[in-house]
């Protein structure tokens, strides 16, 4: 591809590259793993770091076309302008969807399991790891009922990482 080369359609691949770049500079410090999967399909997966509906606000501007699941016709979206290694390439990203993983940190989880221990004192952690537990308020925010790994991945995702991102 020359510089400028306008094609009809843009590989997942190069979608890929552009959003690796793009996340590099919109979430500054934040490890993203970015790749292509089958033919149409990009998995984006972080730890810690921005909301997944932050992540989306990046990936929206080239979620492409798709398949229409009715008619199985191809639905064309507006033509983008990317710039990938240095080339700039305009034409429909040919994207399936995204996939969307937001890790937590071994820091993030550690703390907390520390708050959900404070909401259940006494808890013997190998019996509760076993159990549903009703919902429960840690400070004003409502923890959906669920088991150990739910409840401590809803407390850092709602509570332990919005209070870092106040911190800074």
């Amino acid at each position: 591809m020359g510089k400028g080369t306008v094609t009809d359609r843009i590989a997942a691949r190069d979608v890929a590259a552009y959003l690796r770049a793009q996340f590099k500079v919109v979430f500054p410090g934040v490890k993203f793993s970015v790749r292509s999967k089958g033919s149409s399909w990009i998995d984006v997966e972080w730890v810690d770091g921005p909301t997944e509906e932050g992540v989306k606000e990046v990936t929206r501007p080239v979620r492409g076309g798709h398949q229409d699941p009715y008619s199985k016709n191809y639905v064309s979206a507006a033509p983008v302008t990317i710039v990938v290694r240095g080339v700039s390439i305009t034409g429909d990203p040919v994207i399936g969807g995204f996939h969307y993983r937001r890790n937590f940190s071994d820091a993030v989880r550690e703390a907390a399991l520390k708050k959900w221990m404070e909401v259940h004192p006494g808890m013997d952690m190998e019996e509760a790891a076993y159990r549903w537990h009703d919902s429960v308020a840690v400070g004003k925010v409502v923890i959906r009922n669920g088991n150990l790994d739910g409840q401590v991945e809803q407390i850092a995702k709602l509570v332990i990482l919005p209070a870092l991102a106040a911190d800074k």
